[in-house]
């Protein structure tokens, strides 16, 4: 992934991914048990997740979405001992963008917002009662509502995901 600009500067687009790859790789050769693969991997997919910083609150709330509450302290592991593996360039301001993802992601989880399609006040009980097809419908109006609750956490009300449920499946139709 390597690759040096005109100015000198290295860079490592996509290195994430090839880590990913790599990681699934020995530990399937070194015969570790499917949970640990996909534990291992995941975080090693997220390790880079926020370098730059300058993230809206949006971003953040999706990132945990799809990171998962459950590996932030391996997030913040693998991150910081990414970092110190690097050279000290600009070590300082990354701790302060690391810092400053793990309070607004801790924010988020202090106010209890929505991260899963189990947080939303609605579940599959209330569309089955709307009259809502089980099937890829289904899961595609409750991924839909996750997505606008992530977007703006307030939706997350009972009265209001029942209604757009209802407008989501007519336009299914």
């Amino acid at each position: 992934c390597k690759k040096t600009d005109e100015r000198g500067v290295d860079h490592f687009k996509g290195h994430n991914i090839i880590s990913f790859e790599k990681a699934e790789t020995i530990l399937k050769r070194l015969k570790m048990d499917n949970k640990t693969i996909r534990e291992v991997t995941h975080v090693v997919l997220w390790h880079d997740y926020g370098l730059y910083g300058g993230l809206s609150q949006v971003e953040v709330r999706r990132a945990l979405s799809e990171l998962g509450t459950e590996y932030l302290e391996a997030y913040e592991m693998i991150r910081t001992a990414d970092m110190k593996g690097q050279s000290d360039y600009k070590k300082e301001e990354k701790l302060a963008v690391l810092s400053d993802i793990l309070q607004r992601f801790q924010i988020c989880i202090e106010e209890g917002n929505a991260l899963q399609i189990a947080d939303l006040e609605i579940n599959g009980n209330d569309l089955k009662e709307l009259g809502i097809p089980q099937g890829k419908t289904f899961g595609r109006i409750l991924k839909q509502l996750l997505d606008e609750v992530l977007e703006d956490p307030e939706k997350n009300e009972h009265y209001y995901l029942l209604d757009r449920a209802k407008e989501l499946s007519e336009d299914a139709v």
